[in-house]
């Protein structure tokens, strides 16, 4: 069983997801959150028996001139199916929540054969361009104004490991939840520095709180390298399975 070493109250949320913590990968590489890497995390039901529900895959490619691609596919268990979506996002060189520029995604629901609902497929592409997100799909495009900073949810995962700890000042924006629900009034903040043992191993954590409309809350546990270890986020938890 892990244990958390610091004065960490017994509720902290690195503590909630119990005997889930020592299915985090450990590696012993150099990892460099701002250069290309490959990241896969193992999503978790945080309550029963701690079931394996799906995965999130994650590819993060820094192209000439400092621009980046991240490539995902996520894909979740569903009762009788499963979902799977797959996406690109381009990511300026620096951005301190990964804002993306544009970014374009597919999903579709699977039966339990694995043959695709039909009604369930959706193909969209994203631009935000003077603070007007547009979204083209089938029917059309749509615009949607968007005020100040604003992130977009699968970008965070990149995001974290490159937050400064303690000195980081409290970010505020609107979350792109799903890449396209708006979802103003975010915060993202810095929340403490704690030792923790994972499969008997000491490591150090950074954990960032992020709260806002339209979510539970989340908290994101990045190692002093920068790599994101654990997304704890209601009943459900991501946890790093990759050597990298």
């Amino acid at each position: 069983m892990s244990s958390v070493i610091g004065n960490v109250p017994a509720d902290f949320p690195l503590d909630t997801i119990g005997r889930l913590v020592d299915r985090i990968a450990l590696p012993e590489e150099a990892f460099d959150a701002s250069g290309s890497w490959q990241s896969r995390f193992g999503v978790y039901s945080t309550v029963g028996n701690g079931s394996r529900v799906g995965q999130l895959s994650l590819q993060r490619v820094v192209k000439p001139g400092g621009r980046v691609l991240l490539d995902m596919k996520y894909e979740k268990t569903h009762l009788g199916g499963r979902q799977q979506i797959t996406a690109k996002i381009h990511l300026p060189a620096h951005s301190r929540l990964s804002t993306p520029s544009d970014w374009s995604f597919r999903a579709h629901v699977l039966d339990a054969s694995g043959r695709v609902f039909e009604n369930t497929r959706i193909k969209k592409s994203v631009v935000v361009n003077s603070g007007t997100m547009t979204v083209h799909d089938a029917s059309g495009s749509t615009e949607i104004p968007l005020q100040g900073e604003y992130a977009l949810n699968w970008a965070l995962f990149d995001a974290v490991g490159r937050l400064p700890a303690e000195r980081m000042t409290r970010a505020r924006f609107t979350l792109i939840d799903h890449f396209d629900q708006v979802k103003p009034d975010h915060v993202l903040s810095f929340r403490t520095t704690t030792d923790v043992t994972i499969g008997g191993r000491a490591r150090r954590l950074h954990a960032y709180d992020q709260l806002g409309r339209g979510i539970v809350p989340w908290v994101w546990w990045v190692d002093e390298d920068g790599r994101l270890l654990a997304a704890v986020s209601g009943l459900e938890t991501y946890l790093r399975e990759s050597p990298q």
